[in-house]
């Protein structure tokens, strides 16, 4: 089969298919080998030491502990420390905010509930403003 019968049944180049069969009759396989790339902006150590300041710290930001690892002569950008999170499997969490209650709160919490201490509460049935229809 020639090399143009190759690319048509295959729907690629010849170019590739010559690349491919001269890397073949080279190397004795096609495989494709790891490129080197770009070297990695942390070491092992340095990934360990990351994810225990997450485990320390999860309820810091992403700054917040760049800036705790520079303080320990690691110098990593946020968006470098995110890739990290994203390779460990941390996910970015936004807290929940809950307002504090006031003291005027508290009084009428109190108040209310002890009006209502003697209802008997297995007889009341909770809803929020969802409108919905039993059927007997």
């Amino acid at each position: 089969m020639s090399n143009s019968d190759i690319s048509r049944y295959l729907r690629i180049s010849e170019e590739t298919v010559r690349n491919w069969l001269e890397k073949y009759e080279t190397t004795g396989d096609v495989e494709v080998v790891q490129k080197s790339g770009r070297k990695r902006s942390t070491t092992e150590k340095q990934d360990v030491i990351i994810q225990s300041m997450v485990d320390q710290h999860p309820t810091e930001s992403v700054g917040q502990i760049a800036f705790r690892l520079s303080k320990k002569g690691i110098k990593i950008s946020e968006t470098t420390l995110r890739r990290r999170f994203k390779e460990a499997g941390v996910q970015s969490m936004k807290p929940t905010s809950k307002s504090l209650l006031t003291n005027d709160h508290i009084k009428k919490r109190l108040e209310w509930a002890t009006q209502h201490q003697d209802v008997d509460w297995n007889q009341v049935v909770f809803t929020d403003e969802s409108s919905f229809h039993m059927k007997q």
